[in-house]
């Protein structure tokens, strides 16, 4: 389970024409410090430092991917509150097919999300490019060029048929990215 920092606030809801009843909630700390830096890599996650995590995701087996933008890392929390980088932080600036996810050099990935088949795809915002892992060995399968969707993939959602969406935020759009058949 999570470790958890928590403290007491009020939810407000809208609901419709203007009205908005309040709701005590509860709201606790899953990952970060709130000082911006990188730190904690395979300790507890509320230990951490994060810098502008942008997006989440979860895996199939309940860990949550987080975006680190500024560290130009995906983060991964398990089950227990212990985070590690999941991806980013190598070397390796482009993404050739086999290459592993932590040796890859990713530049401001601000989206990711897990497709139906358990492959984690991230939106290398700052690498103009989407990047394909395989949820199985961790290597990067694949990836599509920023001449196929724009200049910043800002976010990206995966869709049962196996189809992506992302948000292109240069482009001004939202594309649908179709794997070839």
């Amino acid at each position: 389970m999570f470790r958890r920092a928590t403290f007491a606030t009020t939810a407000v809801l809208a609901l419709g024409a203007g009205v908005a009843l309040a709701a005590p909630a509860s709201i606790s700390t899953v990952a970060g410090t709130g000082t911006a830096g990188f730190s904690g890599d395979n300790g507890p996650a509320t230990l951490a430092q994060l810098n502008q995590p942008r997006d989440l995701a979860r895996l199939p087996d309940g860990d949550v991917l987080v975006a680190d933008t500024a560290n130009n890392r995906i983060r991964r929390i398990d089950e227990n509150g212990t985070i590690t980088t999941f991806a980013g932080g190598g070397v390796t600036p482009d993404p050739n097919c086999g290459v592993s996810r932590v040796n890859l050099t990713l530049t401001a990935p601000e989206g990711v999300t897990v497709t139906p088949a358990g492959d984690v795809v991230v939106a290398n915002t700052g690498g103009s490019r989407l990047v394909v892992f395989s949820g199985s060995t961790g290597q990067v399968t694949g990836f599509v060029n920023a001449t196929f969707i724009g200049s910043a993939p800002a976010d990206v959602d995966a869709l049962g048929d196996g189809s992506l969406l992302v948000a292109d935020r240069a482009g001004r759009r939202v594309l649908r990215v179709q794997a070839p058949s």
